[in-house]
């Protein structure tokens, strides 16, 4: 066959390939555009685990009417107008490919965007970034993208996107969880993540407030786990219980030997500069509910339900390997497998997986492909094969000795089961029952926030410093 050029527009599809490549890349580029405008509220609807649409909305800059022509064009861009400017840019773009790139790999990009509020122009973009259609539309300062359809131009590629959708948007949210830990943060940007399912439901995946660094949140749970040991819960002083919620508990640890050095304090009493001396409040429903859900997630065994017929799983060669060396993990999850072994002579052998050895695991010159022939089954959770891909998607990360690795259905059953079977705010507990809800917290693998992300507990106040008048200073607000 001789050598010939490829038309314009295969061209403009094949190079859009190689800039969105996935669900991530394509956040990745709508987010950093908003960025650059200077926007301090980004707002990034998913629908449907970007399915069925991507939405970036900001209140940045905007773009002029006079850029309207160029916008999705390829390598338009105000960034930069020669290669020289690449020494001094300072966008985290630059290319102008991004929202044509989408254009040729959506079904349909809109643009909504104005420099001044309370009147928007929405623009309607065709596949080579052309504007299709163009009228007013009320819209603060700001400028909105939706995607629709992503990969739809591109059938294999946007099957393969439906098929691994939520192990792409978990890959997306990784990725947003981390712009907002330290671009975001530093630059004073509020960041919103939502996904809105089939059923119409939205659920909040990322919140950033605009100025407060996640890197505080962080910086204070780990100052939480440098002054309390889970080892400490075993020694905690119950104090009692307030307001039929909370449980007051006191602790008081030498932190050097007996003869470390004393201070006095203005009244002659001595203060012992190696002894910490605190109290903390406990919330006993937070605490109690981490207890129950830990426990659940570590020996829970889900139950399975054979199929009617097994269903062949469309793993990747990578994927392959880490089931079939975690099937015991599957199991507890409720998913059975079957190994289809294809011998020389391309006959299949169907064994059980609980019949598969490490020879199996390892030999390379056989063909090994998995059905799944029975999965979990509950009451109020269904569960089906998008449940177990993810589930093999968070076993690469897995290390023996790690608490076991749970699907999100999964956790999300869970927590509703430790909700329910847990200590409820209002209920009066006698000290035993006190003492019990605080010491399981010492056994638990994180005993510092709930399954829903609410603080188990929290530090009241220094006694120590309540024998020193100069050091007596509370303040009432931060309690």
């Amino acid at each position: 066959m001789s050598i010939k050029a490829i038309d314009k527009t295969s061209v403009h599809r094949i190079t859009s390939g190689q800039v969105v490549i996935d669900l991530q890349t394509a956040v990745k580029e709508l987010l950093e555009n908003s960025l650059d405008a200077g926007a301090t509220s980004i707002e990034i609807r998913f629908k449907n685990y970007g399915i069925d649409a991507l939405e970036v909305v900001d209140n940045g800059s905007g773009i002029a009417n006079d850029s309207f022509d160029g916008l999705a064009a390829k390598h338009h861009t105000s960034k930069l107008a020669s290669y020289a400017d690449l020494a001094t840019v300072r966008t985290f773009g630059f290319r102008g490919e991004a929202l044509s790139s989408l254009c040729s790999l959506s079904e349909s990009v809109t643009v909504t965007t104005t420099t001044q509020a309370p009147l928007g122009i929405l623009l309607e973009l065709d596949a080579r970034g052309a504007i299709r259609k163009k009228q007013n539309a009320a819209r603060q300062r700001g400028t909105t993208v939706v995607v629709i359809n992503l990969f739809a131009p591109l059938p294999v590629r946007r099957k393969e996107f439906v098929r691994n959708s939520k192990r792409e948007f978990g890959k997306a949210l990784a990725l947003l969880n981390a712009y907002a830990l330290v671009p975001c943060a530093q630059a004073g940007v509020k960041l919103t993540v939502t996904n809105q399912t089939k059923s119409g439901s939205s659920t909040l995946h990322v919140l950033s407030d605009a100025g407060v660094a996640n890197t505080d949140d962080v910086a204070a749970v780990d100052a939480l786990a440098r002054t309390i040991d889970k080892e400490d819960f075993s020694a905690m002083d119950i104090v009692g219980q307030f307001n039929k919620g909370f449980i007051i508990i006191r602790r008081q640890k030498i932190l050097q030997p007996p003869h470390t050095q004393s201070e006095s304090s203005a009244d002659g009493t001595s203060i012992s500069s190696g002894c910490t001396d605190d109290l903390f409040i406990v919330d006993q429903h937070a605490a109690d509910e981490k207890y129950n859900f830990e426990s659940l997630q570590l020996s829970t065994k889900i139950q399975s339900q054979r199929l009617l017929y097994a269903l062949p799983l469309e793993l990747t060669a990578a994927d392959e390997m880490v089931a079939l060396e975690h099937l015991d993990i599957l199991r507890q999850n409720g998913f059975e497998v079957e190994v289809i072994d294809c011998d020389s002579n391309g006959e299949n052998r169907f064994s059980p997986e609980g019949d598969v050895d490490d020879d199996d695991v390892t030999v390379n010159h056989r063909q090994s492909r998995l059905k799944l022939v029975a999965q979990p089954v509950s009451k109020s959770t269904s569960f089906d094969v998008k449940d177990l891909e993810e589930l093999v998607h968070l076993l690469h990360d897995y290390a023996p000795g790690r608490p076991m690795v749970r699907c999100s259905k999964a956790r999300a059953m869970f927590a509703s089961r430790a909700c329910r079977k847990s200590v409820m705010v209002g209920m009066a507990l006698n000290k035993a029952k006190m003492a019990a809800v605080v010491h399981h917290m010492g056994t638990m693998d994180q005993p510092w926030n709930c399954p829903h992300g609410r603080p188990t507990m929290r530090h009241l106040y220094d006694i120590n410093s309540l024998r020193d008048p100069e050091r007596h200073n509370i303040n009432w607000a931060s309690l």
